[in-house]
């Protein structure tokens, strides 16, 4: 039921658990008869996403959020006062057309099947219920291995038939307007909540078994990788060591085996984007760098600076402003944020999202002001790549200062970007007992003013800068700059600057002068 390039499959890995990930239904049985050719689905007018994803070149940057639709809409609402929640998920029509209500509201770039990881558990036997206040809920869940017999093998033709059927209507009704992304929950991801039997702060039933029932754990994964592919919603309960061992290892599984059956069936590979929540950064490095995924979303606990620096340029990141930032009063605010996001995930390589899914009571007014700030700059050539980093692998791009040592001319992290201070001024004590520091700084790259306020106690960001004069030894006829370091090495990789300091530099080089 994927028309070819049109399809995103998302892997949601939250917690180290596949959140939702309904994309191409691989499961080990005969591959979803409802195929169909390319010709048969409106061509598609939008494809940003699945540009950004490989890691080609975009005009503007994608963006949509997780969970899009769903409760903060009231056309939503409406729908689910006369339905409940898992009728709307397997009813096509009805499931078809929740996914629409973002579309036809918002200037997204992407649609999202709505559905839920726990339609897998449910396919499998097991009883799944959504309990108003508590959210979703399994009654029996599995108790130790012996209740694995409890466990049956779908009839995916039959059982998770809708799903299928809902993805294909809703390629009809976009009429080519965006993607669709599919998603399901990652293996570990449904064994926690299978085990625990619904959400859980601690998840400590679930990673029982990972020591206690080693053997039997990784059974049961097994059995969950084979029918499906996946999201990661529980890794923030994994250790780099588990999440090796009981996440990591199973994503690559279904990763694979996607991609081998897409080349059985003479399909075009289809971008997959992995998103496990809350999982370390050594955990989030070896996912990237395995290249198992196309995608790699980032909670919105994860610097992106930090992150393009360990990951590398070859994988798509996605994300990650924090979902709360949504509830900020000014609209102002929620636009500047989101602007400078993706000015610090950079040009190339990167998907706009929130870093966790939208919360239910966010205005409809934050949602727009979002996507106009990653909008507001529609022109990739517009954002510079403005990344800084120093010049030890592995080493931070910051230390920590207190407010109260910090000096004008010197630097300081304001809003996330490197700057040199330039005012510093401090008020009285107040009744709180902190006298508060307001700095005034200048962005070292991009000259922009950046203010903020910070009691004098508290640690502040400080940037590493470091400094190196070259001499301009010659300027290319295509216009890059032959510059001459104290040591007498050359670099080569940088083009003149645009407009008058760009003709300034070409009008001293040519009359001679020594220009450091």
């Amino acid at each position: 039921y994927l028309p070819q390039n049109t399809f995103v499959c998302y892997l949601y890995v939250v917690k180290g658990i596949v959140l939702k990930q309904l994309t191409l239904e691989f499961y080990n049985q005969k591959f979803y008869h409802i195929i169909m050719k390319q010709t048969e689905f409106p061509p598609l007018k939008n494809d940003l996403i699945l540009k950004a994803a490989k890691g080609e070149s975009i005009e503007q940057v994608p963006v949509w959020i997780m969970r899009q639709a769903g409760r903060y809409l009231p056309e939503f609402q409406e729908i689910r006062s006369k339905h409940d929640f898992f009728s709307v998920c397997q009813t096509p029509a009805l499931a078809c057309e929740v996914t629409l209500q973002p579309i036809k509201r918002f200037d997204l770039d992407a649609s999202i099947i709505f559905s839920d990881i726990l339609v897998i558990p449910q396919a499998m036997g097991l009883i799944v219920e959504m309990v108003p206040g508590v959210g979703p809920t399994l009654p029996k869940p599995l108790n130790d291995p012996t209740d694995l017999v409890r466990l049956v093998k779908p009839n995916v033709e039959k059982d998770l038939k809708y799903v299928g059927d809902a993805i294909t209507l809703t390629r009809h009704k976009l009429e080519g307007k965006v993607p669709v992304i599919g998603f399901t929950g990652a293996p570990w991801t449904l064994m926690s909540y299978m085990i625990q039997g619904g959400g859980s702060s601690t998840m400590t039933k679930a990673r029982q078994w990972l020591y206690k029932y080693p053997k039997d754990s990784h059974k049961l994964l097994q059995l969950i990788t084979n029918l499906l592919q996946v999201f990661e919603s529980h890794s923030d309960f994994l250790n780099d060591e588990l999440f090796e061992n009981y996440s990591f290892k199973y994503l690559k599984e279904i990763s694979d085996k996607v991609r081998q059956r897409l080349k059985e069936e003479n399909i075009p590979e289809v971008p997959m984007i992995a998103f496990p929540k809350g999982a370390t950064m050594n955990s989030l490095e070896m996912l990237a760098k395995s290249k198992t995924y196309e995608v790699l979303g980032l909670d919105w606990t994860i610097n992106p600076i930090e992150a393009r620096k360990r990951f590398g340029s070859e994988i798509t990141l996605q994300g990650n402003l924090d979902p709360c930032a949504l509830y900020a009063s000014e609209v102002q605010e929620i636009i500047d944020r989101a602007r400078d996001m993706v000015m610090k995930f950079g040009k190339s390589r990167y998907i706009a999202n929130l870093g966790h899914g939208i919360l239910p009571d966010i205005p409809i007014t934050s949602v727009v002001a979002f996507i106009k700030g990653i909008h507001s700059k529609p022109r990739m050539a517009d954002i510079e790549d403005t990344h800084f980093e120093t010049g030890d692998s592995g080493a931070s791009v910051t230390y920590p200062m207190q407010c109260s040592a910090l000096r004008k001319n010197g630097f300081v992290m304001l809003k996330s970007r490197p700057c040199k201070i330039v005012e510093m001024s401090t008020s009285k004590t107040g009744k709180h007992g902190h006298a508060k520091v307001h700095l005034v700084g200048i962005d070292i790259f991009t000259s922009k003013k950046y203010e903020d306020i910070c009691p004098s106690t508290h640690n502040m960001d400080v940037p590493f800068v470091k400094r190196e004069d070259y001499q301009l030894a010659d300027i290319s006829d295509d216009g890059y700059l032959c510059l001459m370091a104290d040591n007498g090495e050359l670099r080569e990789d940088l083009k003149i600057p645009d407009g008058e300091l760009g003709a300034q530099l070409r009008a001293d080089h040519e009359a001679g002068k020594e220009l450091l």
